[in-house]
């Protein structure tokens, strides 16, 4: 008989592993070195895509998890989030790096849903990179940005758009990365099923692409016997 790999994190090998990753349907929650995680103003949502996380308060200081002492400005990184879009209506963060609290300054990266449109904001550029009308109410999305030190790209489901770069201008280090995070505002709706963040790590686009198209193939599969 023969046995699949063994993984200690429960994460593919394939990948470069995360800084932090998240698996909400299977409790899986994997930290590397000491980073400081909290939670916060969040439930559980059992869905038929899986059981998701959300946000149960509209400030703009509420995020699913918040981690310390990440990347500087101009630190490499890649974050990829799996999201169940709750409506479609003004501007509701999904994912950024910022400060303390989400409401801290500039964002130092923002994926946002903007009545629909899927967009990457930049500390001192602004909105760098939109796909227009992708976001619909109810619809599950699989996003990945990353990001070189020069050049942002964000991927979802297998589509690209890529932004010319320097996007993040010089300016405060942002300290905190925040899932379902209210910039300006926290859509309740919302259920996010998995996140992965590589702090000082890009991945490249055809990997970036790729979990755009399958995330979960972060995540290494139990263990299973073949006879």
């Amino acid at each position: 008989w023969t046995s699949q790999p063994k993984f200690l994190t429960g994460l593919s090998s394939e990948f470069a592993r995360p800084t932090f990753a998240f698996n909400a349907a299977t409790g899986l929650v994997d930290i590397v070195a000491n980073a400081a995680i909290t939670k916060s103003n969040v439930t559980t949502k059992p869905s038929t895509a899986g059981v998701g996380l959300q946000t149960t308060a509209t400030g703009t200081n509420d995020g699913i998890y918040t981690l310390s002492s990440l990347a500087a400005d101009t630190t490499p990184f890649s974050v990829l989030i799996v999201v169940k879009i709750g409506a479609v209506s003004g501007d509701v963060g999904l994912f950024q790096w910022a400060g303390s609290t989400g409401a801290t300054g500039s964002p130092h990266a923002l994926i946002k849903n903007t009545t629909g449109n899927l967009q990457i904001y930049g500390a001192s550029s602004g909105y760098v990179a939109t796909q227009t009308g992708v976001l619909t109410a109810g619809s599950v999305h699989s996003i990945v940005l990353t990001f070189d030190g020069a050049k942002a790209y964000l991927c979802r489901n297998g589509q690209m758009t890529s932004a010319v770069g320097p996007w993040i201008g010089a300016g405060a280090v942002k300290t905190h990365a925040w899932f379902d995070n209210g910039f300006n505002t926290v859509d309740t709706g919302n259920a996010v099923y998995a996140g992965a963040i590589w702090s000082g790590k890009a991945l490249s686009v055809a990997k970036a692409l790729a979990l755009s198209r399958n995330p979960w193939q972060v995540f290494q599969p139990l263990a299973r016997n073949v006879y």
